[in-house]
């Protein structure tokens, strides 16, 4: 669970008729942790993504990492999947995919004081049978 913390301030009013005082609260949900970073992805196969990233960033000397929580979603059956990964790690390779599908994919830390941010969604395709990897050539020319 997130931490709540109360803001509150405190304003006096005064007129020639009355005198009062006026409180506003607030209530922040604070983590302490940050996104993971530098999230992203490999298509393996048809069939698997190996997913990489770096651990959050700790704003304020906050509680270590109980786990990982992976959401993602294909554009074929639109199921929205949540796997728990270990805190040890910092990869995970996602296994029995559809081939020729796009994932929709997106990472946050869990703490004791609850889930953190997720990172920026990002989008891979799964390659399809046959194809094993997606290669970009760059030619360069020197003129003589």
């Amino acid at each position: 669970m997130s931490t709540l913390t109360q803001l509150a301030q405190t304003t006096p009013a005064h007129s020639e008729y009355f005198s009062a005082v006026e409180t506003i609260c607030v209530f922040v949900s604070v983590t302490d942790i940050g996104p993971p970073q530098n999230f992203g992805g490999e298509v393996r196969s048809p069939n698997s993504i190996q997913l990489t990233w770096m651990e959050p960033l700790s704003e304020l000397g906050g509680d270590s990492i109980i786990s990982y929580e992976l959401y993602y979603n294909d554009s074929h059956f639109r199921q929205n999947v949540r796997v728990t990964i270990s805190p040890e790690h910092n990869s995970y390779l996602l296994m029995d995919l559809t081939p020729a599908t796009v994932y929709h994919l997106r990472l946050a830390a869990r703490t004791s004081r609850g889930l953190g941010p997720s990172t920026d969604m990002i989008q891979l395709q799964t390659f399809d049978y046959g194809q094993t990897h997606v290669f970009t050539y760059l030619l360069i020319y020197t003129l003589a």
